[in-house]
């Protein structure tokens, strides 16, 4: 039976949340009772106050508040509340900052990446399609070094335990090799199977970052110099970026996979070196898929926190998404790509 000891003991540990939640519901009277966009100000000032003085987010989070609710509310247009900051363009760059912080801190990419390279399939050929895709796509939201350095570990992983195996190499045995030398990592030459595994993710990362516009800093430049140079223009939305950005990344990244298949893994030429380089049969596939299992149980069960970056996420999309779909009324005018971004 709850009594009112537990219940007091649940208000100390949870009340910044209690707070977050109902200290906005309980101001809405401010502004509800005459709606003006003087009065609405004014709820977002004693808002952020009551935040500020209780400390129940990080100050620097408060600070942001108005970026989100003065376009929203209709007090100020996105572009003179984000210049109290920085610039438009540079605002929505610190916004996929943290998006790609908050991924990578929770290890959700990782999650995410290891179930879809098991399910796409574990032989050399299509663990590399598959490291390559999902660096692609990752690459698209964060940055191209952030989702380069995701994919490495699995790589070294997976490629480490089929040496151990004894279904391939890493690096080139040199001729009359001691096996009982110690050798010098940086005197090590990798086999070619190795370097299309890392140079595929590197060109997989850079091919990504065109298809978001949030995917690279240089794409949110473009924005905003654009922007700038052209008042008059109904500027750069994300979705026509993806429009006319997604294709193109297809278009280049595949070829390039096909490329790198027939020159480093002997694709169309199956009596090559390379090709039986990546034979390993339904032994290392299945030696691939343990080491893919392994690391997902090492992770053990979805946390909150993953489960909350990930519902932020998508929240993110659909947001930006829905802002002008084109099939459909979105956001109005003064509220751009910056403001609808759950900073």
């Amino acid at each position: 039976m709850v009594t009112c000891i537990d219940i007091l003991k649940a208000l100390a540990i949870y009340w910044k949340t209690i707070f977050i939640i109902v200290y906005p519901l309980a101001l809405l009277p401010i502004f509800l009772m005459n709606n003006t966009p003087a009065m609405r100000c004014l709820y977002v000032v004693v808002l952020m106050a009551g935040f500020w003085v209780l400390e129940v987010l990080p100050l620097a989070v408060t600070a942001m508040i108005p970026l989100a609710l003065f376009p929203t509310m209709g007090i100020l247009d996105t572009k003179k509340t984000s210049m109290a900051y920085f610039k438009d363009s540079n605002m929505m760059f610190v916004g996929g900052l943290i998006i790609a912080l908050a991924i990578e801190f929770c290890n959700l990419h990782t999650r995410i990446s290891l179930h879809a390279i098991k399910l796409i399939g574990c032989s050399y050929r299509r663990l590399n399609f598959g490291l390559v895709t999902l660096t692609m796509l990752v690459s698209m939201w964060i940055s191209n070094t952030a989702a380069t350095a995701m994919m490495i570990p699995i790589i070294e992983a997976v490629l480490a335990e089929l040496e151990g195996q004894g279904l391939g190499r890493v690096f080139e045995k040199e001729e009359n090799e001691d096996p009982e030398a110690e050798i010098d990592p940086q005197m090590q030459r990798p086999t070619r199977v190795t370097m299309c595994f890392y140079i595929g993710t590197a060109y997989a990362a850079s091919i990504g970052g065109l298809g978001c516009i949030v995917g690279s800093g240089t794409n949110l430049a473009l924005k905003g110099i654009y922007e700038t140079e052209f008042k008059d223009s109904p500027g750069v939305d994300f979705n026509k970026w993806l429009a006319a950005n997604v294709p193109l990344m297809v278009a280049i990244m595949y070829p390039t996979w096909v490329w790198m298949q027939f020159w480093f893994m002997g694709l169309g030429r199956p009596n090559s070196a390379d090709a039986k380089a990546i034979n390993v049969g339904k032994e290392g596939e299945e030696v691939t898929r343990r080491v893919l299992s392994e690391k997902l149980h090492e992770m053990g069960r979805l946390s909150n926190h993953e489960v909350m970056v990930g519902i932020m996420f998508v929240f993110a999309v659909m947001l930006w998404f829905l802002r002008r779909p084109g099939f459909m009324k979105g956001w109005p005018e003064y509220i751009t790509d910056t403001t609808v971004r759950p900073d």
